[in-house]
């Protein structure tokens, strides 16, 4: 006898109460109780016998739509973290972008800046590639990147970042900033500070005083401090989209330190080749400058 059969009370009485159960219905039948009894007990044996089958569908349904979940998860956060916004500008061509944070970015010409299209997500931070002023709120971390992963790091100041090929400068104007390169682990600029490195070496100085205030190219202008000649001929090519060829001079061994206006061609070469007693030419379709040594 089963569980179930030892549970029910076999007691004529009970039986009876059974049948007269309200909205009870029995179907009409010459069995005996007893023959009725013995069925019933013979339906709940079968039952017991009965193999039970335990449907896995819901499960999988459950399973499939949990994976399904994380799955979504997973690709809106590698979307959040990895879309981009971008700024591009061209030759002689500044722009000023706003971050989602209202810090401020000027950028020169010939420069990319692209940021987290989910700022506030993907925290504070940008990539270089040029040359951009920056004025950051105070707030959380704020990283600049460059393309070779040199950083630099503020809460929130004002600092210029350039980063072309293998030069790479920061000036600190407001606050301080942290400046990390393959070549120095973590250098601390202050205000009236500037760290640059070229190949494998870096230096740290004192900005000229004039580029106190802020970079001279935010204003206008183009401005060099005891710069290597070769820098300043690359900088006015990008700047009025020219090709310059040097005669009888290496540019790379003379130095020069001024300012000029990035508005007239002429004046600019002037005011670099004449204190350097170099004279120029420029070929008819104001594409190709030569620089040579003066006679």
């Amino acid at each position: 006898m089963t569980e179930k059969q030892k549970n029910i009370n076999r007691v004529p009485e009970d039986f009876d109460r059974l049948f007269e159960l309200k909205g009870l219905h029995v179907p009409f039948s010459n069995r005996s109780k007893d023959d009725a009894w013995e069925m019933l007990m013979k339906s709940i044996e079968e039952q017991d016998d009965k193999p039970k089958v335990v449907s896995l569908f819901t499960d999988k349904r459950v399973w499939v739509a949990a994976a399904t979940v994380a799955v979504l998860v997973a690709v809106s956060w590698f979307y959040m973290f990895t879309a981009r916004v971008e700024f591009v500008t061209g030759i002689a061509q500044t722009l000023e972008v706003k971050l989602p944070d209202s810090s401020r970015v000027m950028m020169n010409e010939n420069s990319r800046l692209e940021f987290p299209k989910y700022y506030k997500i993907a925290g504070r931070k940008a990539t270089l590639n040029g040359e951009a002023f920056f004025e950051v709120k105070k707030g959380s971390k704020f990283t600049v990147f460059d393309s070779l992963k040199r950083e630099v790091t503020v809460l929130g100041t004002e600092f210029n970042v350039y980063s072309r090929d293998s030069l790479f400068r920061v000036e600190c104007y407001v606050g301080k900033v942290s400046v990390k390169t393959d070549y120095n682990k973590n250098v601390i600029l202050f205000k009236g500070e500037t760290l640059q490195e070229e190949g494998e070496k870096v230096v740290k100085k004192k900005l000229p005083s004039l580029n106190s205030v802020r970079p001279a190219w935010v204003t206008g202008d183009i401005a060099f401090e005891n710069s290597k000649l070769s820098d300043v001929f690359t900088e006015i090519e990008r700047q009025f989209n020219i090709s310059i060829k040097v005669e009888n001079f290496n540019p790379d061994t003379r130095y020069y330190t001024g300012v000029f206006s990035r508005s007239d061609l002429n004046i600019a070469l002037t005011l670099v080749t004449l204190p350097m007693n170099l004279s120029y030419t420029i070929n008819p379709d104001s594409t190709i400058v030569t620089i040579f040594e003066k006679q």
